[in-house]
């Protein structure tokens, strides 16, 4: 949203009525400076009163704003260094070079961030150390291929957050495996990716549901836009119930075999579906294992 001041206001609008004798305020609030005219009252009495410096100790909190990516890009998430489905990994690169794609996006969970977690350890688990360095190896995999990887924030991600109570920032984060200028991470764990003219939000949502595509739906309906969703390690593309949108699971890049917590117990969870996705053109695919993609035409 435009942050003009009161003073900035007035002086636009000073300008713009030498122009325009016949503008009216709401014209010149909604029009010209793309602001509901309420914001724009309240901006303008802030200033009359001398209350600049009052309405800054309540404006001073600005968590940014998410990205907005254009073209094609391959998308994966859920990967979950060092657990990661490593030969899928790979296929990611693979594809990307065969489709001429050079942007990678990591939808929300890159790390495990285990050693941060706040649930007992069943078993001895990989040493920070080991994370960090296999995230420092896959990403140096990828940046053969890529030539600009942009990550979100996941849940696992945001385990360091909560451990350090927000004192590590996303730039933290990402400066223990990297400090090449061409990976970056957001602090949102979701970004709009508009690709042959078809408005996309990748998202890493907090919400989870058993049955595939129900959260992805309820986003699009939610945000009226496409959907390419993670988190529940589903693997599935539909079309809205009302035919608007089409919503996607992307899939995982984690390897379930190697969690203790999935592997140890039986459990009523649906299965962890390997895959990744590709945005070209403005339209999915889906990649998975076998016979989900006919891996000859691609590799």
């Amino acid at each position: 949203m435009n942050k003009m001041t009161g003073a900035e206001i007035r002086a636009d609008w000073e300008e713009k009525r030498k122009l325009f004798p016949h503008l009216t305020p709401i014209l010149h609030a909604t029009m010209w400076l793309g602001l509901p005219y309420r914001v724009y009252a309240a901006r303008l009495e802030t200033d009359k009163h001398d209350l600049t410096n009052t309405g800054a100790l309540f404006t001073q909190f600005d968590l940014g704003d998410p990205w907005k990516l254009e073209g094609d890009w391959m998308v994966c998430g859920d990967v979950h260094v060092p657990f990661t489905h490593w030969d899928l990994a790979v296929n990611v690169a693979q594809v990307g070079r065969k489709a001429g794609i050079k942007k990678l996006l990591v939808a929300g969970d890159l790390f495990e961030f285990e050693h941060f977690s706040t649930y007992a350890q069943l078993v001895q688990t990989p040493t920070w150390a080991q994370e960090r360095d296999a995230t420092r190896e896959l990403l140096s995999m990828w940046l053969k291929t890529f030539d600009e990887i942009k990550i979100l924030m996941g849940n696992h991600d945001r385990r360091l957050q909560k451990f350090t109570q927000g004192a590590f920032e996303e730039t933290d984060i990402l400066a223990l495996v990297t400090t090449n200028d061409k990976v970056r991470m957001s602090n949102f764990g979701h970004c709009e990716i508009v690709s042959g003219d078809v408005k996309w939000r990748i998202t890493h949502p907090r919400n989870y549901s058993v049955n595939n595509l129900v959260v992805a739906e309820t986003l699009a309906m939610k945000f009226q836009c496409n959907i390419i969703s993670g988190h529940e390690h589903h693997l599935s593309l539909g079309v809205t119930r009302y035919g608007k949108y089409i919503a996607v699971n992307m899939g995982c890049l984690v390897d379930a075999s190697k969690l203790s917590y999935v592997i140890l117990d039986d459990s009523k969870a649906p299965d962890m579906i390997p895959g990744f996705t590709m945005l070209r053109g403005g339209a999915p695919y889906l990649f998975g294992e076998e016979p989900f993609t006919n891996w000859q035409e691609w590799l």
